[in-house]
């Protein structure tokens, strides 16, 4: 290939290489709709058979299935159809129409060993500390009298209910369940989407990966539409970009998502704490000195976990 064959063929490559603001705001309405709409209404259909009664009645039963155990599979199922397709095929496959890009590369990165995995969960652990301020804080903002207020309080309200009902698990079986579709399912598809394919994009569109890595937490806490959770949400989708990005695997916020959702669930389970939003009493913060014994230990752990790795000019995806 001569010069000017070479500089035609490198033209011609860069005039087709997709806007990095497109793509990342195409594949997040494109994760909206999937997410929200399309994959939970097929999840319902094929679900279908397995309800024992008519049409009718199986919408009433979706609609409000408080208190209806027969329906808690169902819904399971459901959840687990939309974080899979919705979450993570969905997204990915039109993310990989957009780039010319395999998906499946991007779970090609740096070579990890146990002792990461055991950093992360340690990380993700004693993150709880600094977690529980923040969530006082959010849960007990007085938002001005007004439409957003009453929206704010009534889908915290909803979720809330429906949050129970899924974690009120009567045996081992619907634990595991729960497991699978909320740590394992959810960290595989959540950080699929908003590590492996937004933030890469919003750091090639603004040139600064602090504020690809934020933006992406901002748009993960706002896909979850709760405000009085917002902001803890939203550290920890930063917490995951910063391990991501430092690591250059996406294999590490994977776990880190399954690590924290599955203290979640289990705490639950085990009885050592209620469902997020549905105390008696207001959102509590840990004790000061718990605060920042688990800070400073959490602290520790991420600059240990920093030195691990030997930081990327880039994303690798």
């Amino acid at each position: 290939m001569t010069d000017g064959e070479a500089s035609t063929h490198d033209y011609i490559t860069k005039k087709r290489e997709p806007d990095p603001w497109s793509v990342a705001i195409f594949t997040f309405l494109v994760t909206l709709a999937a997410f929200v709409i399309v994959a939970p209404f097929i999840g319902m259909g094929i679900a279908y058979p397995f309800y024992n009664g008519d049409g009718m009645e199986y919408l009433e039963d979706l609609q409000n299935p408080i208190g209806n155990e027969s329906m808690k599979m169902i819904y399971y199922f459901i959840q687990g159809f939309a974080t899979l397709f919705g979450l993570a095929i969905i997204p990915a496959f039109f993310w990989q129409r957009l780039t010319h890009k395999p998906a499946l590369g991007l779970f090609k990165g740096t070579p990890l060993k146990p002792i990461h995995f055991l950093i992360t969960a340690g990380i993700v652990f004693f993150f709880l500390g600094f977690m529980s301020v923040v969530m006082e804080w959010n849960s007990n903002i007085d938002l001005p009298n007004g439409s957003f207020e009453n929206w704010a309080k009534s889908t915290e309200e909803q979720l809330a209910e429906i949050t129970r009902y899924l974690t009120s698990f009567s045996n081992v079986g619907q634990y595991l369940v729960g497991v699978f579709v909320i740590a394992i399912l959810a960290g595989i598809g959540e950080e699929l989407v908003f590590r492996g394919l937004l933030q890469p994009e919003l750091h090639k569109a603004t040139g600064n990966i602090h504020v690809a890595i934020w933006v992406s937490a901002l748009f993960f806490s706002a896909l979850h539409l709760q405000f009085y959770g917002f902001f803890p949400r939203m550290l920890l989708g930063a917490l995951f970009g910063y391990l991501y990005y430092w690591s250059g695997n996406l294999f590490v916020p994977m776990f880190a998502h399954f690590a924290n959702n599955f203290l979640a669930v289990s705490s639950i389970y085990f009885g050592l704490s209620e469902v997020p939003g549905m105390e008696t009493e207001p959102t509590q913060q840990e004790p000061w000195y718990v605060v920042f014994v688990m800070t400073a230990i959490c602290g520790t752990l991420i600059y240990i976990f920093y030195k691990q790795f030997q930081k990327p000019d880039d994303v690798r995806a």
